[in-house]
């Protein structure tokens, strides 16, 4: 991360707050994924099924380290909470966010079969879309040669 650290102070205003952004976006995410995932599990008896979905609620919250590893790493102390907070105060990630804490929320407010599906359905979504989105953004800028060890914590993510 000793690169990262230095190429983060490089990074143009913009890049900068890209990537403050995003990593404050997935942290909220995985973190969200963290704590709603068991509801959905309640509700499965398949042991195999289950056991799968409590090795995804392990590795969720792996992830989550990973992020504030790279906060905590790259991000210069002063700044830190800005970027914990980052999905807060921008409108885009918030309603983002904000979206799909609603799609949970939904089941364990009401546990219909309806809302599960809608649970499950805002699980893919966030997994196969929010999180690969987020993603790119560090793939492109490791293909700049730029936040290397950023791109590698991602690879690993994906794997």
């Amino acid at each position: 991360m000793t690169q990262d650290v230095v190429d983060y102070t490089n990074l143009t205003p913009d890049e900068r707050t890209a990537f403050d952004g995003i990593l404050s976006y997935l942290t909220f995410l995985d973190s969200i994924q963290t704590c709603n995932i068991p509801y959905i599990k309640n509700s499965v008896t398949a042991p195999e099924v289950s056991l799968c979905m409590a090795e995804q609620i392990s590795q969720e919250g792996m992830h989550n380290q990973s992020y504030q590893y790279m906060i905590e790493t790259i991000i210069p102390s002063e700044r830190r909470n800005y970027v914990y907070d980052f999905w807060r105060t921008d409108k885009v990630l918030r309603d983002r966010c904000e979206f799909i804490a609603g799609l949970y929320q939904q089941y364990v407010d009401d546990p219909t079969p309806e809302n599960y599906f809608v649970s499950l359905m805002a699980d893919y979504l966030l997994e196969g879309m929010y999180f690969y989105n987020g993603f790119i953004f560090f793939y492109n800028l490791a293909s700049r040669m730029l936040m290397p060890g950023s791109a590698d914590i991602f690879k690993m993510i994906n794997r």
